[in-house]
């Protein structure tokens, strides 16, 4: 989905501005001041559709995670996390063997986690860990806030739901360790990338 929005909108804004940028060239100083507006308008709503897009992409497919790798994506969004919050973050981070969907899938556990917590949870402290044990990854978030029962989440908080159902068919399992007033724990446990025959 990301390339796509790459790709076909990418194009899209690009001849969009090619011709925004025609117009403007060939629009008469004297013409009334009302089009030109209009023109000028146009061109900002077009720039926006540009940002737009790349906060989509940046949303779907985060450029950190797939140049610099896992770890380094954690890392950022842990500091990141730090800056807006103000929360304490113990971060025990390793480069773990795991398959893009899977990287990408932990991703989202951290974001999400982060971003819960940062929302409902009232958290002091916060403990984020990659890490590979026992033939598989685990990516982890847990916090020292008031919790929650998992058998009454909302219907509409369908979150963890969603990364429940996507761990699971990439052949992994996501643990949810909560109670009111006991903190949080999440884990996903993911099988490792196999290793290239030599």
């Amino acid at each position: 989905m990301a390339r796509r929005l790459h790709d076909d909108l990418g194009a899209m804004f690009t001849a969009a501005k090619l011709d925004m940028t025609r117009l403007k060239r060939a629009w008469p100083e004297a013409a009334p001041s009302a089009a030109g507006e209009r023109l000028a308008h146009l061109d900002s709503m077009l720039d926006d559709g540009v940002a737009l897009k790349r906060r989509l992409i940046e949303t779907l497919s985060p450029a950190a995670l797939h140049h610099l790798g896992l770890r380094a994506a954690i890392e950022f969004l842990v500091a990141d996390f730090r800056r807006r919050s103000g929360i304490a973050v113990a971060l025990d981070a390793h480069e773990v063997a795991l398959a893009e969907p899977a990287r990408i899938v932990v991703y989202r556990l951290v974001q999400e986690c982060l971003h819960n917590l940062q929302r409902h949870s009232g958290a002091e402290a916060v403990g984020v860990g990659l890490r590979a044990e026992q033939g598989e990854g685990r990516g982890r978030v847990g916090d020292d806030g008031r919790g929650f029962d998992p058998a009454r989440v909302p219907p509409e908080r369908h979150g963890l739901l969603e990364l429940r159902q996507r761990i699971a068919a990439l052949g992994g399992r996501l643990e949810v360790r909560s109670a009111p007033g006991r903190g949080t724990r999440i884990e996903a446990h993911l099988p490792l990338q196999p290793r290239a025959a030599p």
